[in-house]
């Protein structure tokens, strides 16, 4: 018999199903801004944003649409960048939240992180 002294139970934070939950993606990619257009992958992904592998320098004053195919422009802001790396967070939080409920299942080579 276990003594339950010993047991902790697991907690969550946040109030939805998906709260802090990252999915792996490598998706390819392209991230726009101002008009220019920067190839990046798609490393992981979350209701509230993505981790991006990019090819260069992404400007963090600028807005910011993520185009991963099949889906329709992410709106998004730069959270920070380090070489070769970049974080993004979502403007429009309830269709990214959809975005990775819905496709999340759906897309080859997705899985939690």
């Amino acid at each position: 018999m276990q003594s339950e002294g010993n047991v902790r139970k697991l907690r969550r934070s946040g109030t939805g199903p998906s709260t802090g939950r990252r999915l792996r993606a490598n998706w390819p990619a392209e991230l726009r801004s101002n008009g220019a257009k920067t190839n990046c992958t798609v490393a992981d992904v979350s209701s509230d944003g993505a981790n991006l592998l990019v090819e260069s320098p992404i400007p963090g004053d600028a807005p910011l649409w993520l185009i991963v195919e099949n889906v329709g422009p992410i709106a998004a802001v730069l959270a920070w960048q380090e070489k070769g790396r970049a974080g993004l967070h979502f403007l429009r939080f309830g269709a990214d939240r959809s975005f990775v409920q819905v496709h999340g299942s759906d897309r080859s080579g997705f899985s939690k992180a």
